[in-house]
Order: structure tokens, then sequence, then C-alpha cells
């Protein structure tokens, strides 16, 4: 048990031998700081409270971090491809855009975020090969105007990129009805909205949609990382460095998982696109 009497004793006999050899600023401080020696169990209890909110603060500060910046990852990717896709034919005589320009373009733009060989498929479960743990996935669509302030939707293509090669190889596979991994909407002659809620457009006039994903699955994650019980939350919190948040999936099942969708929408040039699917 703690003398309080004589505890205060010697704190004034420790005030007199600092004021004397310190001056008036330490005998200020005394004042300032009194002592609370029954204080002293409560303030450790406090501790031992608020030390375990501040940790879990911590972790949700340290995923948001992560998730916004997959998000701008990706949406600064879209805008890139865009911009790419505008001037990557401009100089030939045929401008119109082909698969390969599109492979070419998305080889530079996912840069950005894959830098070296880390977008490119070679060997599933060694770390020789997607180090991040996902690749990049993306989607283009063209709708065009029609009467009555509707819209179409004139063909869809989705890729990813496999294998680096020269050139550059990215699957590409035709999309041609509504997919849960995307959030464009397939449509015929239906409100520009249905399609994208902030789509625009008028009678005549063509747009790209860009969609730009990072995808997860099973095969991508190295040996260190997969674990067969781990359930699809847990993995996809180790695919992007998450520790409380679990970033939100398109689609999501127990090996496939379509993260941090951003989409861009422009105007092309004239004899960019033409309204059949690039060759």
């Amino acid at each position: 048990k703690i003398n309080l009497h004589a505890a205060r004793g010697f704190r004034n006999v420790v005030r007199k031998f600092c004021a004397a050899h310190f001056g008036h600023y330490i005998t200020v401080l005394f004042q300032k700081f009194p002592l609370r020696v029954a204080n002293r169990g409560a303030i450790l209890i406090e501790f031992a409270i608020c030390m375990p909110i501040l940790i879990i603060l911590l972790f949700y500060v340290h995923d948001l971090v992560k998730i916004k910046r997959y998000y701008s990852q990706t949406e600064f990717v879209a805008q890139q491809m865009a911009n790419i896709l505008q001037n990557i034919s401009q100089k030939r005589d045929n401008k119109y855009i082909t698969q390969k320009d599109l492979g070419y373009c998305a080889s530079l733009a996912w840069l950005s975020a894959y830098p070296g060989k880390t977008m490119y498929h070679t060997d599933p479960r060694t770390n020789t090969s997607h180090e991040l743990s996902s690749m990049p996935w993306f989607y283009v669509y063209c709708v065009k105007g029609v009467s009555g302030g509707k819209a179409s939707v004139l063909w869809g293509m989705h890729f990813y990129c496999y294998k680096a090669t020269v050139p550059t190889e990215w699957l590409a596979y035709q999309v041609t009805s509504d997919t849960v991994c995307s959030n464009v909407r397939w449509g015929t002659n239906v409100e520009p909205s249905t399609i994208y809620p902030t789509l625009k457009i008028n009678e005549g006039e063509m747009k790209i949609i860009i969609e730009c994903q990072l995808y997860n699955e099973d095969s991508l994650m190295s040996s260190a990382d997969y674990n067969a019980s781990d359930n699809s939350v847990t993995r996809i919190k180790k695919a992007f460095g998450c520790r409380l948040i679990t970033p939100k999936s398109l689609y999501s099942n127990s090996v496939n998982r379509h993260c941090f969708p951003s989409i861009v929408i422009f105007s092309p040039k004239s004899e960019l696109f033409k309204e059949t699917k690039p060759s």
C-alpha cells in the first residue's frame, strides 16, 4: 500500500532541490503536473481498453488506403487505355482498331499497376510469376445511340493477360450477353442508364466503355499465400494484403474473384471502331 503522506513529502524535497539547482522552470513544472498516485490504476485500465481499439483502427486505415490505391490504379489504367486507343492507329492508312492494338494498348497501360512481368501468367503456383497474386482483366464495349433516346450495345469483348511473349499474348473473348463479372449491362434499344448508370449518348453517336479490374484466382497465388483450407474471404484478403476489410468483388466463388472495377466512357475518333468487334 502506497503511503501518500510520505510520497508528497518526498515530492516536496525533490521540488526544493530542483528549484535550488535548476531555477523557476522546474518549480512551475511540478505545479502543472501534481502527483496523482491514486489514479495510476485507472490509467492502466484505460490503456488496456483503448490500445486494442487503436490497433483495430490502425488496421482499418491500412486496409482503406490499400483499397483506395487499387481503385485508383484501375481507374488510371482505364484512362490511359482510352488515351492510347485514340492515337495508336492514327498514322496508319487503316485506322480501325484491331485486337492486337487493344493488346499493345493494355500492355502499356497496365504497367502502372503491374511493373515488369508481374502481370503475366507463366507457371502457376510458383513465385516466378504473378508476384502480386492477381492479373489484369478488362472489358471493352461499343455502344451506339438509337432513336427515342435509347441505346444498344453493338459488341463487347473481355481480355486477360496470359503470358509474356513477343508480341504479348492477351486472350480475347467475345461478350454477347450480361455477365456477373462486369458492371456494364447488355442491352438493345434500352435506356442508356440501363447499360451503365452514367452513360449519356445521342442518336447515331458511338461510345466506347472500358472497364478495368484486378482478377484473382487460386492458381495465381504463391505457395506462401495459398492454403487449401482457407475460404474465399481469407484468400481475397491475402491476395490484396488486407487485414480486416474484405475487398468487394463483382463475382466471387471459391476460385474466381473480380475486384476493384473502374470504368471510363469516351467518344472515339472517326474510323476508329466499327460496329462489329475488332478483328
